[in-house]
């Protein structure tokens, strides 16, 4: 039986209880917070995962990056740079001060498309090995001044554009002109550029051309250099 006392209009079992409850609401709050708790622990070894996971993949890049670029030049002669040399060179950090110059030749005449990159399939040097000789781009490997220069050879009785193009930029142009004649009248161009790090540089052909044909053989080469001078 309950017995509720009234006294000024208050319920004394209602002050009775006012502690119960404010106990269970103690409880349930340490209860959350021992469930935040354990969540946080949850997350924290879950980063911690994560970071073990990331850690090992990215050993993993590497080492399949460099396992990536033997197995491409193994064996493969550059010029008169041996395969191995090339996969010593590339896997070592470039110092300041380093000698960098190319320079490469088409082996054959050959036919390109308006504004298709000109790829210098023979190359003679490379000293800093940033030339590719697969897809005709030029890997600025330190920041300086560099000097290029491009020499085009047209088949007789024809004219032929080629451009230096750096980061989209077309830079120099040169033109070949046997147009009027049966022999090779070759045209170049010289330009000194400003470059950073990661810049490409490449050789494509123009538009303004009457044939998509380029002359080049050992004696008559169409060609493109580069050297680091600054």
């Amino acid at each position: 039986m309950k017995i509720v006392i009234n006294m000024f209009g208050v319920s004394v079992l209602a002050l009775f209880m006012i502690p119960l409850t404010y106990g269970e609401n103690v409880l349930s709050i340490e209860d959350r917070l021992t469930q935040l708790e354990k969540r946080l622990a949850d997350k924290d070894n879950d980063i911690q995962d994560l970071q073990q996971t990331v850690e090992t993949l990215t050993r993993q890049m590497t080492t399949m990056s460099e396992a990536l670029v033997k197995t491409f030049y193994s064996g493969k002669g550059i010029g008169n740079i041996t395969g191995e040399e090339h996969v010593q060179k590339s896997l070592r950090p470039r110092a300041m001060g380093e000698t960098v110059a190319f320079y490469a030749y088409l082996s054959a005449p050959k036919c390109f498309g308006n504004h298709e990159t000109v790829v210098f399939d023979t190359e003679i040097t490379d000293t800093g090995l940033s030339y590719n000789v697969q897809d005709g781009i030029f890997d600025v490997p330190i920041t300086g001044t560099y000097i290029f220069t491009l020499t085009v050879v047209p088949v007789s009785q024809a004219w032929v554009t080629y451009q230096i193009v750096s980061n989209g930029h077309v830079i120099g142009g040169a033109v070949g002109d046997s147009e009027d004649n049966a022999s090779h009248h070759s045209g170049s161009i010289t330009v000194a550029v400003n470059l950073q790090v990661g810049d490409h540089v490449f050789v494509r052909k123009g538009s303004g051309s009457n044939t998509c044909a380029t002359h080049s053989s050992v004696y008559i080469p169409t060609s493109f250099a580069g050297w680091l001078i600054n």
